[in-house]
């Protein structure tokens, strides 16, 4: 029994080493895991609030146009063939009738003079059987009738060579001003291709292109506003002129006539303009930006906070600018609306 006693106080250093280790990695594990954070409040959002205000609303049409002459014409050749000459450039003045390009197609000045000359030899044979033959014989009759039909041929043979020498050549229809050109000497051209614009500079206006929504607004000699953008010109006022009588599917143009002539204000063509047309105008109207009114199925309605909560109210809404919305009905000035 002593013998056992002594191999078991042999260990007890040993048992105590492996307490105390076993003791400290308890604390080591304990104390490495981190401590949990709490999570934060969820943070409601607050919904912005418009005021009711009364002010001036207006609805506009806002686009751009260009000045343009009143009388332009785009000109081409009625046939096919090569440039032979042009005898003017651009920006140069023209006068109507003046021959501004031929191509080399056309019938020479011999062909013409012949063809005249056939038509005047078969007027004088028909004037020649009249005084040869006896006016009551059927002899006359049928000879004149030959004769007269001779005439009518050699007039149709002339007449050809005069046609094809108009399709062969640019002929300009109006006294005015070379704006542009599109071919050269040499080219050769398709029948019925603008190749050159002539227009009368002394009469200008605006012109713009409009979406079919946009010209569903404009009516006939509605008021314009004209903003220049170039430096040296003014603004003005216009009225619509002309609106398109049959629009396309992607719209159609408007002309404007100015107040005063354009060159006088600083225009010249081609420049760039802004145009403004007011289409609804109220000076004294209850109104809140657009995004404050809600629209559900039809209902335009709005959430009005007030001290105890909130309620949501109905309105009948009048013109809108995109910017500004008239309320016609439903709300009081300075009633607050909570955004959606």
């Amino acid at each position: 029994m002593n013998s056992n006693l002594t191999v078991f106080r042999k260990f007890i250093p040993s048992i105590v080493v492996f307490v105390l280790l076993l003791s400290a990695c308890g604390k080591q594990q304990s104390s490495s895991q981190p401590t949990p954070t709490p999570l934060p409040a969820p943070i409601i959002p607050i919904k912005p609030t418009y005021t009711v205000e009364r002010g001036q609303v207006i609805s506009k049409l806002e686009f751009t146009g260009k000045i343009m002459p009143v009388v332009m014409q785009e000109l081409f050749f009625r046939a096919a063939g090569r440039v032979n000459t042009i005898s003017v450039s651009t920006a140069e003045q023209v006068k109507a009738g003046q021959i501004l390009a031929q191509i080399d197609t056309s019938p020479s000045p011999y062909d013409l003079r012949r063809a005249q000359a056939n038509l005047d030899i078969a007027k004088l044979n028909r004037e020649l059987a009249s005084l040869q033959n006896l006016t009551d014989s059927d002899v006359y009759s049928i000879t004149l009738a030959i004769k007269d039909r001779e005439v009518e041929l050699a007039q149709i043979a002339l007449d050809e060579l005069n046609d094809a020498v108009a399709a062969g050549q640019i002929i300009s229809p109006i006294d005015g001003t070379i704006l542009s050109i599109s071919m050269a000497e040499g080219n050769t051209v398709e029948p019925f291709k603008p190749v050159m614009v002539v227009a009368d500079l002394s009469n200008l206006e605006v012109s713009a292109d409009l979406r079919v929504d946009e010209l569903e607004e404009v009516i006939q000699d509605a008021k314009v506003l004209v903003h220049a953008d170039t430096r040296n010109a003014s603004d003005a006022q216009g009225t619509v002129k002309t609106l398109p009588l049959n629009p396309g599917p992607t719209g159609g143009n408007i002309r404007i006539t100015l107040e005063k002539p354009p060159s006088e204000l600083g225009y010249k063509v081609g420049d760039t303009v802004r145009l403004t047309i007011i289409l609804e105008q109220k000076e004294d109207a209850l109104w809140l930006p657009p995004q404050a009114v809600r629209n559900f199925d039809g209902r335009r309605f709005v959430i009005v906070q007030e001290l105890n909560g909130q309620r949501r109210v109905d309105v009948k809404v009048g013109i809108d600018s995109g910017e500004r919305v008239e309320i016609l009905e439903g709300l009081n000035e300075g009633d607050v609306v909570v955004a959606p």
